[in-house]
């Protein structure tokens, strides 16, 4: 019959491990934690690229139509008119208004609660949505906005976490 040696300390290893479960998770929420804001930011970079290629190709789109750029055929509301050229010849303003028609579009579906501005504007980064801050004099800028609010809830309720990309447009 052996008999136990009573100073021995007994479960040592148990809490060894507990210890190290508990190290071991907090380790992994922070990877979890850093995972969900790389999905953000990826997410948000994302969208503004896109604001980026769109501005982009409104640019180049009037460039190519010099004539209706310098009448201001280009000027845009958030809800442009559809105006197309089926089977007629278009004269440069009716083909501005068509291509600004298409290009908002493109606005509304890629960016979320996209909505874009072309204007004249001497303090160009400024505005919002509701109040573009045009002043009419300076330089032609393109004014796109859209709302980042998608991984805030708070944000999302309150529509408050608009983007605004400016571009300058000079032909």
């Amino acid at each position: 019959m052996k008999i136990q040696n009573p100073n021995r300390q007994m479960g040592v290893t148990m809490i060894e491990v507990l210890v190290a479960v508990v190290v071991f998770s907090i380790g992994l929420a922070g990877t979890a934690a850093m995972v969900v804001n790389n999905v953000r930011t990826t997410a948000a970079a994302s969208t503004r690229t896109e604001a980026i290629i769109l501005a982009d190709q409104l640019a180049e789109t009037m460039r190519a139509n010099l004539v209706a750029y310098e009448t201001g055929s280009f000027a845009l509301t958030p809800v442009a008119t559809t105006s197309s050229c089926a089977g007629a010849k278009c004269d440069a303003a009716t083909i501005a208004s068509y291509d600004a028609t298409a290009w908002n579009s493109n606005i509304a579906r890629l960016l979320p609660s996209g909505q874009a501005f072309m204007c004249v504007d001497s303090t160009p980064d400024d505005g919002s949505p509701t109040a573009l801050a045009c002043d009419g004099a300076g330089i032609n800028v393109i004014k796109i906005f859209w709302n980042n609010s998608r991984f805030s809830k708070e944000k999302q309720i309150a529509g408050t976490d608009w983007r605004r990309l400016v571009v300058p447009v000079v032909p």
